[in-house]
């Protein structure tokens, strides 16, 4: 059951089961909305604001640095995060995407056993 504009989701049918997508243009779920759905397998949501991303492409020694480009939209800023165990991330170094990319290189690689990265657009 939605709201008469279909942007509220207010109850899904209590006994039907099935797999359910989250239809386009609903912007919110009533709090109890799927309550009584016992035969409910799965919920599909799609979230169509998501935020630019970037990625990485070329990644290798070069030099006496371990760099990578950083590719995505122009202007985006990036923050290049490191890890040498996947739990816990610093950020290393912050990039502003020109043209859709920039590079990154990494000159203290060679001080860990493994360093693993990130990116993360602010």
């Amino acid at each position: 059951m939605f709201s008469k504009d279909r942007s509220n989701l207010i109850a899904f049918p209590a006994r039907k089961a099935s797999d359910y997508a989250i239809p386009d243009g609903v912007g919110t779920i009533s709090d109890y909305a799927f309550a009584y759905s016992t035969g409910l397998t799965n919920v599909e949501v799609v979230i169509w604001n998501r935020p630019p991303s970037a990625r990485i492409s070329g990644a290798a020694v070069r030099g006496n640095e371990f760099g990578f480009t950083i590719l995505g939209p122009s202007g985006l800023v990036v923050v290049v995060e490191a890890s040498r165990e996947l739990a816990h991330w610093l950020p290393i170094a912050t990039k502003t995407l020109a043209g859709g990319s920039a590079d990154f290189g990494d000159p203290l690689w060679q001080n860990y056993p493994s360093r693993f990265y990130r990116l993360r657009s602010l």
